[in-house]
Formats: structure tokens, C-alpha cells, sequence
């Protein structure tokens, strides 16, 4: 994409976001036959590791549209901003995903169709699930990252067991980070939300540890 087609493109969003605009409206509709075009293709792939890198790929496209919506901030429902903060988490974007996010729990957006959750609750779930994946395969996820997560969701209702996950998840990274007693306090929390999150042979470790300094 050139850089005209990239700011035009922008623009469109913006314009989308701010007043009635025919030409704006079919930026939109244009954007919407590129977003399923692209599904098309991802429904064609069946390994979700290949999908993901497929999304790191078309992401890019979508990029100037997102900077459009979040710059106009009028809370309209747009499909194509929810579809591409859910590729995000997939493609592991988590930083840029959230940036979505916050705007989708301001304007009270809706989560893409097929989904049935709340965006707090898919924000929590999926990336908390991912980063206990990925930090179990030996990769380090920021301990701030999953902070802003819960943070963003801390006034969401969420059922106990998906907020126990979180706090599981951030207190791994806690600990992975060194900082022990933040650690200890948060996976605490988990279990307290959640008895069978799985965090009891660790929070034992982490007491021991703790106990020898």
C-alpha cells in the first residue's frame, strides 16, 4: 500500500468517527469486504500456529484504518476495529491489541459475532491463557503488560476462575522478574478466586524462597 492509499485510508476512519459522511461510510464498506476476504483466507488454514503468522502479515493493512477510529473516538461500533484487536492477541501483538481494547471498554463496544463475551472478558481470558503458555515454552512476557491487563479489566465482571488465571499469570511474571513478594501476594489472590487455578506447589516454592533470605 502506498503511502497515499495509508493516509487516505486513515482519513476515512477519522471522518467515519466524527461526522456523517457518505464517502466515509464507504471507507468503511470497503474496509468490511477487505475483513472478509482475509477471514476467507484464514478459514482456509487449519493449523493455528501458520494462521498467526498470517495475521502478523495482513495486520499491517488494517493499521492506518485503527489510528483513524481511536484519533476520531466517537464510540461507534465498527467490526473491522473488533476483528483486528482479536487478530492482534492471536498474532501475539499483545501491547497493540490492548491499545483497542481500552477504547473498546470506554465506548462499551461489542466483541465480534461468534464470541459470546464481554471485550473484558476476552481481553483477560486470551491473553492470560497465551502468556502462561509462552512463559511455561521458556519465553518472558512483561510483568507490566499483564498489569495493564488487569487493570483494565479490574471493574469488569468476570467469572472467578478467568480473573484467577490472570492474577496466575501475572504472578508468574512477577516472579520471573525477581519481585518475589508481589509475586507470592498475587498468586494469593488467584487462589483465592479460584481453588483448583493450580498455583499451590508454586506459592509453596515461593514461601521457601522467600523464607531463606
Amino acid at each position: 500500500m502506498t503511502p497515499f492509499a495509508r493516509r487516505r485510508r486513515q482519513i476515512m476512519a477519522t471522518m467515519r468517527n466524527t461526522r456523517n459522511d457518505v464517502r466515509a461510510d464507504d471507507g468503511y464498506a470497503l474496509m468490511q469486504m477487505q475483513l472478509h476476504q482475509d477471514m476467507e483466507t484464514l478459514h482456509n488454514i487449519l493449523s493455528n500456529e501458520q494462521k498467526a503468522a498470517v495475521k502478523r502479515q495482513i495486520l499491517p493493512h488494517y493499521d492506518e484504518w485503527v489510528k483513524g477510529v481511536l484519533e476520531g473516538d466517537s464510540g461507534l461500533q465498527d467490526d473491522v476495529l473488533m476483528r483486528v484487536m482479536v487478530w492482534r492477541i492471536d498474532a501475539g501483538l499483545y501491547s497493540e491489541a490492548l491499545d483497542i481494547a481500552a477504547y473498546a471498554l470506554r465506548h462499551h463496544l461489542n466483541t465480534p459475532d461468534g464470541f459470546g463475551r464481554s471485550v473484558a472478558a476476552l481481553v483477560a481470558d486470551e491473553i492470560s491463557e497465551q502468556a502462561l503458555i509462552r512463559m511455561k515454552n521458556g519465553e518472558d512476557i512483561p510483568a507490566a503488560l499483564l498489569s495493564r491487563v488487569r487493570e483494565m479489566t479490574d471493574s469488569a465482571d468476570l467469572f472467578d476462575a478467568v480473573r484467577a488465571r490472570l492474577y496466575k499469570a501475572l504472578g508468574y511474571a512477577l516472579r520471573n522478574e525477581g519481585q518475589l513478594q508481589e509475586a507470592r501476594a498475587v498468586l494469593y489472590r488467584a487462589l483465592e478466586l479460584h481453588d483448583g487455578v493450580g498455583v499451590k506447589t508454586d506459592l509453596k516454592a515461593l514461601d521457601k524462597q522467600l523464607a531463606a533470605h
